[in-house]
Order: structure tokens, then sequence, then C-alpha cells
């Protein structure tokens, strides 16, 4: 809260408009400030406090309202800044799903019985079976993921 307060003042009045800038008539006022509160500053990178305002601004804060939730009720949430354009995050999520799906098609390949009993032509088409199916669901559990 903050207070005005008249401390003094003076008879004389100005009598031109350039008596106001030569300091004729003195009017002090002292202007109190009742703010219990301190300033703390910190040097962070640019686009660390460009992704803070950002947040801030999406969520209806200030930055220093901001800071004090931050600071009053500590969260143990990570801070998800979905700044990935979607050509990046399929992108990603492709490779993800390819890399998957490589896997368990060697995985496959591998392990499945190669006695005889199984015809080579169908147990390849079961490996790649096997790992187009697994590819899709781990393109689709990425890309999930990463819009959240």
């Amino acid at each position: 809260m903050a207070t005005l307060s008249l401390v003094g003042y003076a008879s004389v009045l100005p009598t031109s408009f350039s008596d106001c800038f030569a300091n004729v008539y003195i009017i002090v006022y002292i202007y109190k400030m009742n703010v219990k509160s301190k300033v703390i500053s910190a040097r962070i990178p640019v686009d660390v406090a460009e992704m803070f305002e950002n947040s801030c601004t999406a969520n209806g804060l200030t930055v220093s309202d901001g800071l004090k939730n931050m600071i009053l009720k500590p969260s143990t949430d990570v801070l998800v800044v979905n700044d990935v354009p979607d050509e990046l995050s399929m992108l990603l999520a492709g490779i993800g799903g390819l890399a998957v799906g490589t896997i368990v098609y060697e995985t496959l390949n591998r392990h499945l019985p190669n006695d005889g009993r199984i015809n080579p032509d169908a147990r390849e088409i079961l490996c790649f079976i096997g790992a187009v199916a697994t590819a899709g669901a781990a393109v689709y559990g990425l890309n999930k993921l990463a819009k959240k």
C-alpha cells in the first residue's frame, strides 16, 4: 500500500511558465512505500527467458506472478513447451517407428524356427508383417506423446 504525504510547501507562486521549471516554488512530496518485498535477479539465457515469458503470457500471468507461483507452489511436473513443428514431430516419430520395426524384424527373423516346417517365403512375410505392425503402433504412440 502506498501513501502520499505533503511535507512542506512555499507560498511563492510562479508568475510565468518558466518559473515552474526554475524551482521558484517548492512543493515536496514524499512517496512512502509500505511494500514488504525484495527484488531478486538472475541471469539466464535469452531463449529460456523468452520461453518463460511465453509460458506466463499463455497462462495469463505476469512474469512476477509466474515466478511467485513457481516458488510458492513447487511442482515436480516437467514444464512442457511444445514448440516442435508438426513436420519435425512426425519425422521423429517415423524414425522411431522405423527403428522399432527393424528391431522386431531382426528379432523375428533370428528366433522363428528355420527348420523347414515353415516355408521360407512365408517366414519372411511373417517377419515383415510383424515389423510393419509394430512400427505403425510405435509411430502412432510416439506422435501422440509428442503432441501432449
